[in-house]
């Protein structure tokens, strides 16, 4: 061998062997020195709400070396998190990319399928901190874990790193060998490679299947999955977004309207109808969502009566606001409302708001009763159901919640000494004592948890069998589907979820966040946990991606002071990406035979005064992100043919 060569050989073996890995920048990050609650380099941040924990070092379980970290038993309302935390913060440069991987293990959580969280909170220079935070799956062996961090603001210094227990729950999790190193080209591809989910097939063959018609849409299991089924008896699955009508914002420049009328057209029919098409045509969507004006429920039945096809559509009643008066609504025991807004939950005892609520019903479903291209209504978008159970003291649940323990114990005395515990001696000596008092479980093993949730499933039965029995009274042929439940109260739905089983289907809205590309493995469990438990088909109610090219996520000050969006740490790069996670999503929820469609969430992007969000098919110019459109329209003819369906 030429000599020259071989030397050139040996130089390049010898700088691959030497080339070093990129520094970890976690203190003790398999927890292998220091003892109890605060190992070496770590602290914990308990909520001065916190009941009861248990957090320490453990020699028993671990991924490597000799221990690991457990977090367990944690009793947490009202509900905040339980942490643990970096104790020094990680210095960073804003111009590299960073990964941050971990190895993870839990047990016996029952409660809820994403435990826990990682959060990265990036603190800049003369500017608010940016938080990227990651809900984890549970994972009953050890898993690793991957967080890519490759978008940074330009001014930022360093990073506060933490571990996040966001439930109440009996059960443990461990996390163990924890890196944060700076990411070349190889972290990079790796975690590429590691955050994608397989394209499953989809589920069910509707060409060999005719149902009875019956002249309106309804829900069948067959032998293969659930499905939707058309007036016709065809059986059909729902690809669908909300029907919006685009239309410049006052004070638009000239040349933004004139593209908008040419684009468009001059009236709002037109737009309308335009509209209508991009939606069918350039997208592939079947079927609306909950959020539809209703210009576009007179397209649908326009062309339902010629025989063409068209996009059902369903509405929202919103009947837990049906009245404006806030002492119609569930209280805890300092008077305080459960969640805020547009999400209270009402007292369902309140004879007012059970007249307000039927009230709304009456005027809203009168105009859709007898058309056979609705296909239903959602009771109630996003209500907030988390610990239901100390929010029972409002003027009439307080009332029930009495009856309930009176006619359980018999005699006060018996209730004293049943509910007393290390936790609280109760000496009262009236059922009615306990109104003034207004008593709360303190743990699991507090005596009170038994009867506490007991009323609980009480005051969510009374809710579901008034909501669902006023509206097929009042509109017998169509869907009745549940509240559009979200994340927020979801690890406290497996305590009554056997009792929305009385919908004719079950709503979740979910919005992935994408750090895998697809639904990870624990919102497919929530999806699967709502069918098990309730023996109803699921629809997602709402759901999209956004990404960062369409400039609505800008780091820095913005002209507005608008804050990053609630939906910053679910971000993707492009609308590229964008399409392929639109593709992925939708594929995986067609091969769960339970799901019977899902809901894009919206039309048009969010750019207003308070809020910016790419949420849209378009952005604020009223142009289509053609990448995600073409996506759209690819996954849903797709699964046009392979499960056969018409439209």
């Amino acid at each position: 061998m030429n000599c020259r060569i071989f030397v050139t050989i040996l130089i390049l073996a010898l700088a691959v062997a030497c080339r070093q890995e990129p520094a970890n920048l976690i203190v003790n990050p398999g927890f292998e020195t220091g003892e109890g609650e605060d190992p070496e380099g770590w602290t914990i941040n308990i909520s001065n709400y916190i009941k009861s924990y248990q957090l320490t070092t453990d020699d028993t379980e671990f991924h490597s070396g000799m221990k690991s970290y457990k977090i367990s038993r944690v009793w947490s309302y009202p509900r905040k998190p339980t942490s643990l935390k970096a104790e020094k913060l990680l210095p960073i440069d804003p111009e590299k990319d960073y990964l941050l991987s971990f190895w993870y293990k839990t047990k016996e959580v029952i409660e809820y399928p994403l435990s826990f969280s990682v959060v990265s909170a990036v603190d800049c220079d003369s500017a608010p901190p940016v938080t990227y935070e990651k809900k984890i799956f549970n994972s009953d062996t050890w898993l690793q874990y991957h967080v890519l961090l490759d978008n940074i603001p330009g001014n930022a210094k360093t990073l506060d790193l933490f571990f996040r227990c966001n439930i109440s729950t009996r059960g443990a999790i461990w996390v163990d060998d924890i890196e944060f190193r700076e990411a070349g080209k190889k972290e990079v591809d790796m975690f590429e490679q590691w955050r994608r989910e397989a394209i499953p097939p989809a589920s069910g063959n509707a060409a060999t299947k005719k149902f009875r018609a019956t002249g309106f849409y309804r829900v069948e299991k067959a032998d293969d999955r659930w499905w939707i089924i058309d007036p016709e008896g065809d059986p059909t699955w729902l690809m669908a977004t909300d029907g919006r009508g685009p239309e410049p914002a006052p004070g638009s420049s000239k040349s933004l309207i004139e593209y908008f009328r040419k684009e468009f057209g001059e009236t709002r029919e037109a737009v309308n109808e335009k509209m209508y098409k991009i939606l069918t045509d350039e997208c592939g969507f079947n079927a609306f969502s909950g959020w539809t004006a209703d210009n576009f429920a007179r397209i649908s039945e326009k062309r339902y009566n010629a025989g063409e096809p068209c996009m059902p559509m369903s509405k929202v009643l919103g009947l837990s606001l049906a009245c404006e008066d806030t002492a119609v609504l569930a209280r805890d025991r300092e008077g305080h409302l459960l969640n805020k807004g547009n999400h209270w939950v009402a007292d369902p005892f309140n004879p007012k708001w059970r007249k307000m609520a039927r009230e709304k019903a009456e005027l809203t479903i009168a105009p859709y009763k007898d058309k056979p291209w609705f296909l239903g209504w959602y009771v109630d978008n996003e209500i907030d159901y988390a610990e239901l159970f100390r929010y029972v003291w409002a003027e009439y649940s307080s009332k029930e919640f009495i009856k309930l323990v009176e006619g359980k114990y018999k005699s006060i005395d018996t209730l004293n000494k049943v509910w007393t515990s290390p936790h609280k001696k109760c000496r009262y000596t009236s059922f009615n004592d306990i109104l003034s008092d207004k008593p709360e479980p303190k743990e699991w093993d507090d005596p009170l948890w038994v009867d506490f949730t007991e009323f609980e499933r009480v005051m969510i039965k009374e809710y579901i069998d008034f909501t669902c029995n006023l509206i097929k009274e009042l509109d017998p042929n169509h869907l009745v589907i549940s509240n559009r439940l979200n994340l927020g109260p979801m690890p406290d739905i497996y305590r009554t979820i056997d009792l929305w089983g009385k919908y004719d289907i079950v709503c979740m809205n979910i919005y992935p966040d994408n750090n895998k590309i697809g639904f990870n493995p624990g919102e497919l469990e929530i999806m699967k946990r709502l069918h098990e438990g309730t023996g109803r088909p699921v629809i997602i109610g709402e759901w999209s991606v956004p990404a960062i090219d369409s400039k609505l996520y800008e780091f820095g000050e913005d002209s507005l002071g608008r804050p990053l969006d609630w939906s910053w740490p679910q971000v993707l790069r492009t609308q590229k990406e964008r399409g392929e996670a639109y593709e992925i999503c939708i594929k995986q929820l067609a091969s769960l035979d339970f799901i019977i469609g899902a809901g894009w969430f919206k039309t048009l992007d969010v750019d207003t005064d308070i809020r910016r969000a790419n949420r849209g098919i378009m952005n604020g110019k009223f142009v289509l992100y053609r990448d995600l459109v073409d996506a759209m329209k690819k996954s849903h003819t797709d699964i046009k043919k392979e499960i056969g369906i018409k439209w």
